[in-house]
């Protein structure tokens, strides 16, 4: 009897183990994922500018490289080190769910720390670099990153002592709640380090006023306030990170949720500061149903996700398009115009549109997505066609001057998707029913899938960025040498290194694109996933990235070998990993205890992605409840964190730009769309900030622990719906802020302003009557059905 009760609690501890394990990894990925997406882009827009005018110096260069080259070259080769580490997170995740399982998950887990631990290093390094600005800065954030340090170093000697306990390994519930917790903290850890790069105001770009080329426009107590509300979310989210990686770390509640508290508190403050300175089921009963409901999770996390990260990165293009913008008024435009609109009115406006439309086809789909029966009819489906053809069109548009590139970038993504149709076609030749009893729920390949999409929609959306505002910056007037306003500084600074980053970063985004729309639909996608179609486009379009940001980061052969050399190392490791795993695949075969006993588990790939809550047929109705609610608050999350990003984001730098000098009545640094339109500004300020303090709140209610069905309807069902409705009204504050924010940072006339609303009621209005068509079509086709029913 007790050699049972001690195998059956030994088995239990196993399997909580691997679930650790499984979710922390997961864990990892997010954090990775939004660290790199933020290192790739400080990458091409490094703190303190780029230089406007050839004077002297490179145009397109870095302004600290000439003025503080030891401060520039250590946030170089901190921020490259941070991007490859990250990189290599990534790629290490996804080949590791194409393999079988391991017996020790600790194999693969413990290398995904100790590189993601070397990333947040060197985002460190980059962090104290960019921020370098006098003896206060410097030594703050030592002594700030010294005390996190000391306190983990602390906290790890005294957890080794109590190492082992009876029940070590936290409940699936802690880790789902600790995973809430990791998705704030890596949005308070990017959105701070971005901030810390790029200071409200700009950065002088002249010696006006004594100041130094490269120094922050903001000066004096504000300053010094933003910088130590910055610094310090920075660090304390850093905190969160780090104690949420490291398990042996005993979880101080008064720590942790301090930490907590400070980056939401000072986040907040730090907003004000900026402000002021401008304003002076149930489960399912049989087989067939849990396989339905299982696959309307996989695909309802596709569209989640996707259409979030579409709606940042459209809402971001709409407040600063590509082609720079107007630093004065004259010649029939005003300061903070875009110079695309006074240049090729046409080409603007197709990049208006289409990016228009992206966001609001991105918007739809994230308020859609939680009405269930539009599943059924396939309407979020054509949602995210119509959203991944509109960034297709903005993006082609926008990152070209010449027909003939527009046409070539849009003919990269038709060849990416032809090349999947004919590779699925020629070498599919798996018999539909054979594989249907291997895998009659296609789980394994649904959960690679999932990993090769969220690869993709993070190589999207630093590729689209970066395709709209490209390395260097673009020229705000023409030149004597014939080159116009708008283009580019590093097509004519280097025509040849512009080609490379234009064209890799071109390929990367149409393959990523192709790849998400194979994914989204569900007829395709099981079978370029069977034959490694999207294995192939995924890796093209990967190894593409890496050129491009080799390419695009620097203009000189230093700093240029030493970024060749750290993608080759993360190019060598990819390969070797994927040799290692084809070895391990062939040598080391399912055993036969496996193989009789039929473990339907013995092929599967290990869950090391964020993976669907699961929800069994033979699940108690209280974790079903509980699985479902998990997926809703990690949705909810997901939102507030993107949401409260971009529009942080926004703050710092506000659309229109800041005036660079102190003249003709208004001051350096102060935002140009104030001056000029106040009334729009005053739209756009409003909405923004009614934005953020939704996303801020809503990611303050969700914090809360949560509770089981049985606890809720014995002592407090009055209490949760309060909770729920005020989640849902946050919720809708964020859409509805987001959309004033977008229509009027966006425009510059009430004419396209009354055109975003215009396409608003259109998208609405064609997903109604899409959907009521379908529900009569539907019903028709069950009504001649009914007699035969009755009578039999």
């Amino acid at each position: 009897m007790a050699s049972t009760t001690t195998t059956i609690q030994t088995h239990r501890n196993s399997e909580n183990e691997r679930r650790y394990m499984e979710e922390l990894a997961g864990q990892i990925l997010l954090l990775a994922t939004l660290v790199a997406t933020a290192t790739y882009a400080a990458g091409f827009s490094p703190p303190g500018g780029v230089w406007q005018d050839d004077a002297g110096h490179l145009s397109g260069d870095p302004v600290i490289r000439s003025t503080q080259y030891v401060r520039y070259m250590m946030f170089f080769y901190c921020n490259a080190t941070a991007f490859a580490s990250l990189l290599m997170v990534l790629v290490f995740v996804i080949l590791v769910c194409f393999v079988r399982p391991q017996d020790n998950l600790r194999i693969i887990v413990i290398p995904l720390v100790l590189i993601m631990i070397l990333g947040l290093l060197s985002l460190i390094g980059a962090y104290a670099a960019a921020t370098f600005w006098d003896m206060l800065t410097a030594v703050y954030t030592a002594l700030l990153v010294a005390v996190v340090f000391t306190y983990v170093a602390i906290e790890r000697v005294l957890a080794s002592s109590q190492e082992k306990r009876a029940n070590g390994v936290t409940s699936l519930g802690g880790e789902r709640f600790r995973e809430v917790h990791m998705n704030l903290a890596s949005f308070a850890l990017t959105v701070t380090y971005a901030g810390g790069l790029s200071t409200p105001g700009g950065f002088w770009d002249s010696t006006e006023g004594g100041n130094r080329p490269g120094d922050p426009i903001l000066k004096g107590a504000r300053l010094t306030v933003f910088f130590i509300c910055n610094t310090t979310a920075f660090v304390a989210s850093l905190l969160v990170v780090v104690v949420l990686l490291v398990r042996k770390i005993r979880r101080r509640m008064a720590a942790f949720w301090g930490a907590i508290l400070a980056c939401m508190v000072l986040l907040v403050f730090a907003t004000i500061v900026i402000r002021k300175r401008r304003w002076s089921m149930e489960a399912a009963a049989q087989l067939e149903e849990e396989r339905m409901e299982w696959e309307k999770q996989a695909y309802s996390s596709y569209i989640q996700f996707l259409a979030t990260l579409a709606l940042t990165i459209t809402f971001q293009a709409g407040l600063h398009p590509p082609g720079g913008l107007r630093q004065d008024n004259g010649d029939g435009h005003k300061a903070g115009d875009p110079i695309l609109r006074t240049m090729n009115l046409r080409r603007y406006n197709a990049l208006f549109y289409c990016n228009a439309v992206a966001f609001i086809a991105s918007l739809a789909c994230m308020i859609l997505v939680n009405i269930r029966p539009l599943l059924k009819y396939r309407a979020l489906e054509q949602a995210m066609i119509l959203d991944l053809l509109g960034l297709a069109g903005a993006y082609a548009i926008g990152s070209c001057r010449e027909q003939t590139t527009t046409v070539y970038t849009m003919g990269i993504g038709g060849a990416a998707l032809v090349y999947v149709v004919l590779h699925v076609v020629f070498l599919d030749d798996t018999d539909n029913n054979a594989q249907r009893n291997k895998d009659p729920d296609n789980r394994s390949l649904i959960n690679r899938g999932y990993g090769l999409f969220l690869l993709a929609i993070f190589v999207a959306s630093i590729t689209y960025q970066a395709g709209l505002t490209p390395p260097g910056g673009f020229l705000l007037k023409d030149d004597e040498s014939g080159n116009q306003a708008g283009d580019p500084v590093l097509l004519h600074n280097n025509q040849r290194r512009y080609r490379v980053f234009f064209y890799c970063n071109s390929t990367s985004f149409m393959a990523s694109v192709a790849v998400i729309i194979l994914l989204v639909n569900k007829n395709l996608y099981v079978p370029a996933i069977r034959t490694h179609a999207l294995s192939v486009c995924t890796l093209v379009s990967f190894f593409c990235l890496l050129a491009a940001f080799a390419a695009g980061t620097t203009q000189h052969l230093k700093t240029s070998v030493y970024t060749l050399v750290l993608l080759a190392v993360v190019f060598f490791l990819a390969i070797l990993l994927l040799l290692l795993f084809f070895l391990r695949s062939v040598i080391f075969l399912p055993t036969t205890t496996s193989q009789q006993t039929g473990d339907a588990d013995a092929d599967e790939p290990i869950k090391l992605i964020p993976t669907i809550s699961i929800i069994a047929v033979d699940d108690h109705p209280d974790r079903v409840y509980t699985s479902r609610r998990h997926a809703n608050r990690m949705y909810m999350m997901t939102v507030g964190v993107l949401v409260a990003s971009v529009t942080y984001q926004a703050s710092l730098d506000p659309p229109g730009g800041s005036w660079q000098r102190s003249s003709d009545g208004h001051n350096a640094g102060h935002p140009i769309m104030q001056d000029n339109r106040r009334q729009r500004y005053l739209v756009f300020f409003y909405s923004n900030s009614t934005t953020f303090m939704a996303s801020i709140f809503l990611m303050v209610l969700l914090l809360r622990k949560p509770k089981g069905r049985s606890h809720i309807e014995q002592q407090s069902p009055l209490s949760e719906f309060v909770w729920s409705m005020t989640l849902k009204l946050m919720l809708m504050l964020d859409f509805l802020g987001l959309l004033g924010a977008y229509s009027a940072g966006s425009s510059r006339n009430s004419n396209t302003s009354v055109h975003v609303v215009a396409i608003v009621f259109s998208v609405l209005a064609y997903f109604t009557i899409y959907v009521v068509v379908s529900l009569l079509w539907h019903k028709g086709r069950k009504k001649p059905e009914d007699p035969d029913d009755a009578s039999t």
